[in-house]
This record gives structure tokens, C-alpha cells and sequence, in this order.
């Protein structure tokens, strides 16, 4: 006798609802997928089921069932701001951000607080580059989640590309004091004061970097180009050598190991990094001006 089975038929649909949702958030997709269908069978029309079973599909990514259940869902509740956010969610996932946008917007005219789709909105806003957008949205979600690293990491890469490097900093360290040991916040911090030319306060950071991910290729790349500013060129090589040894198909660390080859005036070994460079990157403008 299959008492799984006897025990769901024996349950209420809210019951059945709450069960799906335990099994979902405990990554029992085909547990929380069986009960959502079980539902369907007594009630089709059960909105928050066929949303919660798209969302399923989206993790599975069967974007188009995706689609197809949250649609449906929202026929039978055109109000449920968070099954918007989920079609959004998907639609830009398949690449059309603008549409993803009206969803996105459609959920916080119901659901004005809604973090979750504030912070989509930032997201979408930064891919499509209207930077003052995406900030204003990403603050909109820290005025609910003020304890949020994710999103002053967020914040702090749009900051970056604005060129406003002192609040980028602000955030990159406000990520900090949440995750000390986050190697990528302390690159990302290194890389905005190596833009400010604070040299020094970048090298600290990237070590910083260094020190929690050894094999982390990008901080010991912008190390060596940090220390070829500064002059120490053959610490710089290290770092760079260092870097493509982790990853050899690097074009912008062969690029920039020629760089510092060419300022100790090893020119050969200068153009053989260039070379591989373009190699690797066949487009690669910086190398070919070198």
C-alpha cells in the first residue's frame, strides 16, 4: 500500500500546498512537484500550485513551462505580484530584459514594498546600462533590507561603472563588514582604488584577496598591473606569472606580463606575450597596438 499517497488524499488542499512548500525549500523538487499536481487534480484553477510549479520548471530550466504555468496561474489571479516577479524573472532569463521590466514594475505597482522585485528592477536597469535607474531601485531595496551585503555589492558595481568611485568604495566596504572574508568584495574594493591611482590600497586589498582564495586569477592579474604602476616590475611578472599559471589562457595577464616584459626592455619575450594574447583573444586591440 503506497500510505504516501493514502496520507495526501486524506489531506486538506491547503495541507497539501504547505507540504509542496516544505519540500521546495528543502530542494525535493519531485516531492514539491507531485503534491503541486496532486492539487491540480482537485482544483486546476489553484493559482499559488501552478505558480510554485513554474518556479520548479524555471530551476529546472524549462523556461518555456515556466512560462506557459505561471501564465496560467496569473489567469487565475492577476493580483499575485510575486508570480509577476517570477515571469519576469524567467522572461529575462531568455534574454528580453525589457519586457522583464514591465513585469518587474507591474509587481511593485501591487506590492510597492517588495524587495525582491526592487532589486530585479536594479538588475534589469544595470544590464540595459541606465545606471541612475539601478541605483535608485538598489536603494529602494536597502530601505527594506538595510542589512543586505548582496546588494551593496550590487550597488557598488553600478557606482563603478558610473565612474563614482568614492561611493563604489563605500560600498565594497560596507559588503566587508558584513563578510570579512568575501575574496571578491576585496578585489572588487582593490579594483576601485586602483581606478583613484591609491596604489598602495589596492595592493593591500588584492593580497587581501589573495590570502582568502589562493587560486583566485583575477586579484593576482590586478596586483601585477598595480606593481607595475608603482615600479616594482619584477614582483609585478611574479604576480602575472603567478596568475597564468592558474590559468593559461588568460589574454588580458599575457597582455599585461607583456606590458611589464616591455618596461625592463625584454622585447622578445614582450612580443611572445602579445602574441599569445591575440592567441587567445583574437581581437584583442590592446595587444595588437603593443
Amino acid at each position: 500500500m503506497d500510505t504516501k499517497n493514502s496520507d495526501k488524499q486524506s489531506m486538506s488542499v491547503g495541507q497539501v500546498f504547505a507540504l509542496a512548500v516544505q519540500h521546495h525549500q528543502a530542494r525535493h523538487l519531485p516531492e514539491a512537484e507531485a503534491c503541486c499536481k496532486k492539487i491540480l487534480e482537485a482544483e486546476p484553477g489553484h493559482a499559488n500550485a501552478l505558480h510554485l510549479l513554474g518556479i520548479i520548471a524555471y530551476q529546472r530550466k524549462d523556461y518555456d513551462s515556466c512560462i506557459s504555468l505561471i501564465q496560467r496561474s496569473l489567469s487565475f489571479n492577476p493580483q499575485n505580484a510575486q508570480a509577476l516577479n517570477s515571469l519576469g524573472t524567467v522572461i529575462k532569463a531568455k534574454g528580453n530584459v525589457g519586457k522583464a521590466l514591465e513585469y518587474f514594475q507591474q509587481a511593485l505597482t501591487l506590492k510597492p514594498d517588495y524587495p525582491e522585485a526592487h532589486y530585479n528592477l536594479a538588475m534589469g536597469y544595470h544590464s540595459q546600462g541606465k545606471l541612475d535607474m539601478a541605483v535608485k531601485s538598489y536603494k529602494q531595496v536597502l530601505s527594506h533590507k538595510e542589512n543586505s551585503p548582496e546588494v551593496y555589492f550590487s550597488l557598488g558595481n553600478v557606482f563603478f561603472d558610473q565612474g563614482n568611485m568614492i561611493e563604489a568604495i563605500q560600498s565594497f566596504k560596507k559588503v566587508i563588514s558584513y563578510m570579512p572574508n568575501n575574496a571578491i568584495a576585496h578585489n572588487k574594493l582593490g579594483t576601485a582604488y586602483h581606478s583613484q591611482e591609491k596604489l598602495d590600497e589596492a595592493i593591500e586589498c588584492y593580497k587581501r584577496a589573495i590570502s582568502l582564495i589562493p587560486n583566485f586569477v583575477q586579484p593576482r592579474n590586478n596586483m601585477g598591473c598595480a606593481l607595475c604602476e608603482r615600479g616594482e616590475l619584477e614582483a609585478a611578472a611574479i604576480s602575472l606569472r603567478h596568475a597564468l599559471k592558474l590559468k593559461p589562457d588568460y589574454a588580458d595577464g599575457h597582455c599585461n606580463l607583456g606590458n611589464v616584459l616591455k618596461a625592463q626592455g625584454k622585447l622578445k619575450k614582450a612580443i611572445e606575450s602579445y602574441d599569445k594574447a591575440i592567441q587567445f583573444k583574437s581581437d584583442y586591440a590592446m595587444a595588437f597596438n603593443n
